[in-house]
């Protein structure tokens, strides 16, 4: 009994939800959801694409990347076109060989340390 019930609150919500919270007097036609739903499948792929796309990358600074892409081009064989593409993109692209800059308050920030000695950035021993 609960478990018809569940069923029905689902169906009911489910119907409620395609048809804008609108109770409709005619009968749904399948070829029009078909074309609605694969509208609304594009648009969550194409929303998903932006989203990935928005996220920050950080730069291949030694290659690796480069490297790995060209050993999968090399030895195995694109799927479809696009794939392809994606391939070449990333092979043709230029990466900066530098890491992005670091904006530091003043020069008293710069210390790194090495062999339990602090190093400045002009290399004097402190």
């Amino acid at each position: 009994m609960k478990v018809e019930r569940l069923h029905l609150t689902r169906c009911a919500i489910a119907y409620l939800l395609k048809n804008n919270c609108k109770i409709s007097e005619c009968d749904e036609d399948p070829e029009e959801f078909t074309r609605n739903r694969r509208k609304k499948v594009i648009e969550i792929e194409r929303l998903k694409d932006q989203l990935q796309s928005r996220i920050p990358k950080g730069r291949d600074l030694i290659g690796e990347e480069w490297l790995e892409i060209l050993e999968i081009a090399t030895t195995n064989v694109p799927q479809d076109e696009n794939e392809a593409k994606d391939w070449q993109a990333a092979l043709l692209r230029k990466t900066a060989d530098v890491p992005f800059p670091v904006a530091y308050e003043s020069n008293e920030d710069m210390t790194w340390l090495k062999n339990d000695k602090v190093v400045s950035l002009f290399g004097s021993m402190a």
